[in-house]
């Protein structure tokens, strides 16, 4: 239970810092980039059966994959460290909380923020395709 709130606590905090909107602005570029130049150059009729296949299955999507990396890697790496900074990570030492329940909350937040990201990246994508007008399918959907 305790794991819960630390959780809940650092997703929370985690949506409002600037490092946040710095990765979401990141994927929209990524994913106006990536709609953008799949209706400009069209698809390939023998490799690819729509625009959304050429896009995730093909060597556009490694942009995406990179950073999708980037934000585990920045997630991870400031986890406990902007504890240490703030002076919290003391003060929850000090209550009747384990370590392996301070870890595991940080580690459910970082992953609540994760899912928020790919879900608002997927999100954008789609709109970005219907605003553009490039055809979605229902595999396209069940990709997704």
């Amino acid at each position: 239970m305790k794991a819960i709130n630390i959780a809940r606590k650092d997703f929370e905090v985690t949506i409002r810092t600037r490092k946040f909107q710095i990765i979401i602005a990141l994927f929209t570029i990524i994913s106006l980039g990536m709609i953008y130049s799949s209706k400009r150059l069209g698809i390939s009729a023998n490799l690819y059966k729509t625009p959304f296949q050429m896009l995730f299955l093909s060597s556009f999507s490694n942009a995406f994959n990179y950073s999708i990396a980037l934000l585990g890697l920045l997630l991870g790496a400031t986890a406990i460290n902007e504890e240490i900074e703030k002076g919290t990570l003391k003060l929850m030492a000090s209550k009747p909380v384990h370590r392996d329940e301070i870890l595991l909350g940080k580690l459910l937040g970082s992953l609540l923020t994760l899912s928020v990201a790919l879900v608002l990246f997927y999100i954008l994508t789609v709109a970005f395709a219907l605003v553009l007008g490039v055809p979605i399918t229902g595999d396209d959907l069940m990709t997704f």
